[in-house]
């Protein structure tokens, strides 16, 4: 489904007053673009990922960090070597991404299969998805109407920042608990 749907954003653009409306998959394209700059910004998605799999490093360590929600594990190997029914009924899975009860050894590859991410998108996450394909929405009809030689006096609260690390400050604010951080170097 993504962050939000074409009816969603076309109520929200008739609220606004856009007119005429776009199309459907104009809309559509306004959303996937809501949604891009979102991932870009917060460094993840929020969609829902069963039985993936998923391929990490071991730390050396007795829990494996990721950076991901997670739901369920259902296989691990490790170096290709697959964990044995008990190892596998030993881990314990915290759902905000750690794999604990094995000592994943430092440098070695971690292949795991699970369900990861989030079942139902966040609520601020599919607001923030609103507010940001409105902008674009409108943004783009005010290009276009320049484009046919057509003036606007206003254009107050329509700009869009395309770059995410600057993105505007009241859908940032939104994001602002699902950024995921970068690692230290």
């Amino acid at each position: 489904m993504g962050y939000g749907t074409v009816a969603e954003l076309q109520k929200r653009l008739t609220r606004d007053g856009l007119s005429p409306l776009p199309d459907e998959p104009t809309c559509q394209g306004y959303l996937d673009d809501a949604q891009d700059l979102i991932d870009g910004f917060c460094r993840r998605d929020f969609l829902d990922h069963p039985d993936d799999t998923l391929t990490l490093e071991g730390k050396g360590l007795e829990s494996l960090l990721m950076s991901h929600p997670l739901r369920s594990v259902s296989a691990v190997s490790v170096d290709g070597l697959d964990l044995t029914a008990d190892e596998l009924a030993a881990l314990t899975v915290v759902p905000y991404g750690v794999i604990r009860g094995y000592r994943f050894p430092l440098g070695s590859v971690v292949k795991i299969t699970c369900s990861w991410g989030y079942e139902d998108v966040p609520a601020r996450i599919l607001k923030a998805s609103m507010t940001l394909a409105s902008r674009i929405a409108r943004y783009r009809a005010i290009r276009e109407k320049r484009a046919q030689g057509l003036r606007s006096q206003s254009v107050e609260g329509v700009a869009v920042s395309l770059d995410p690390e600057q993105m505007d400050g009241d859908v940032a604010r939104l994001l602002a608990l699902y950024v995921k951080r970068r690692a230290a170097r």
